[in-house]
């Protein structure tokens, strides 16, 4: 028996109600609209926008006896009953979703069980299922670099997005000493969050008084775990 190409949609798995799925039809890009307004040599281009994108493929369901294929038929029906977008995934391109919803009439003929399906990509790319992470051990390799300086205690990195659209960064920022001020600076905009001038000169002690036995009575007898007074100071129980 052939591998049948795993085909999911949301949490189902279309193919398991397939005996074959042939005719995957995913276009080059999607379809772009340009207004345009017309000068003397040529046009203006006003505004140009991408245009949704259409995924179908062809099947042929599963079953020998006509309870069975029915049972399928039904299955199907009830997996790509959706008024939302859902996760479009094929095994071939594991990595990428398309988040679709199905479009049209549902094709379907009887005489060889044989069917196509179409789903409409309103955004018309797909996107990642998964993360690329940049950091100081990977630094220089294929998701970009990352450098300290030891002039000012800025850190600059180059990230290379192997995309082809943009993509949301998320930072994971940790301080190697007491700062009360982050800045993030891109050649898009900049993100602030704390005061660039705080600077108070006072270090914070890393332990404090919470409680002193000597001055209470009933608990004057009161030592850690294993009968020893704090080395830092003996009147901390």
């Amino acid at each position: 028996m052939s591998k049948v190409i795993k085909v999911t949609y949301g949490d189902n798995i279309l193919s398991d109600l397939f005996e074959s799925v042939t005719n995957i039809k995913r276009d080059i890009g999607s379809g772009w609209t340009n207004n345009t307004q017309a000068k003397k040599e040529g046009v203006d281009v006003i505004t140009s926008s991408r245009g949704p994108r259409n995924i179908s493929f062809d099947y042929l369901i599963k079953g020998t006896f006509f309870s069975e294929i029915n049972a399928n038929k039904q299955k199907l029906a009830s997996y790509i009953n959706s008024e939302d977008t859902l996760g479009l995934v094929f095994e071939d391109e594991p990595n990428k979703v398309w988040y679709a919803l199905p479009d049209g009439e549902q094709s379907y003929e009887p005489e060889s069980n044989k069917g196509t399906l179409t789903f409409l990509v309103p955004s018309g790319h797909a996107v990642s299922s998964f993360t690329n992470v940049l950091n100081l051990s990977n630094s220089g390799g294929v998701n970009g670099t990352i450098t300290p300086s030891t002039v000012d205690g800025s850190v600059t990195a180059v990230i290379k997005n192997k995309g082809t659209l943009p993509a949301w960064l998320r930072f994971k920022i940790k301080c190697s000493q007491e700062n009360g001020y982050i800045g993030i600076a891109s050649p898009t905009g900049a993100f602030e969050m704390g005061n660039i001038q705080e600077a108070d000169g006072v270090v914070k002690p890393e332990s404090e008084y919470f409680y002193n036995s000597e001055s209470n009575i009933p608990f004057s007898k009161f030592t850690d775990a294993v009968g020893v007074a704090n080395p830092q100071n003996n009147l901390l129980a």
